[in-house]
C-alpha cells in the first residue's frame, strides 16, 4: 500500500541543463517520514508535512555524446518512515537534446 496519491509521475519533457519541479502528494494517513534518499545527485527533495507534499527538483545535465537523440529519464526517491519501512517514488520523462 502506498501513502501517496501517485507513486509514479511522468513529468513530460525537460531541456538539457535545465530544471523541473515535481510534487508527490501524500494521503492523510501517511506515517512520520524520517529520511528521503535520491537515486542520484541530480535530485533535491524536501518534505512539507503541513501540506503533505514532497517537492522534488530534477536538474537535467548534459546528454552523453554516445546517446543518440533524446534521453529517457527514470529517477527514484526512497521514502523511509519512522517504523523503518519504506517505499519508492518514481519520476520519469524525457531529456531533450
Amino acid at each position: 500500500m502506498s501513502y501517496f496519491v501517485k507513486q509514479t509521475i511522468n513529468f513530460g519533457t525537460v531541456n538539457k541543463n535545465s530544471s523541473k519541479e515535481i510534487v508527490f502528494k501524500a494521503l492523510p494517513t501517511i506515517p512520520t517520514i524520517i529520511d528521503l534518499i535520491a537515486s542520484c545527485g541530480c535530485l533535491k527533495m524536501k518534505w512539507y508535512p503541513e501540506s503533505r507534499e514532497i517537492k522534488v527538483i530534477y536538474k537535467a545535465g548534459e546528454i552523453p555524446k554516445q546517446v543518440l537523440g533524446n534521453q529517457n529519464v527514470r529517477k527514484t526517491v526512497t521514502v523511509v518512515y519512522k517504523d523503518r519501512t519504506s517505499e519508492v517514488l518514481e519520476l520519469i520523462g524525457v531529456k531533450l537534446r
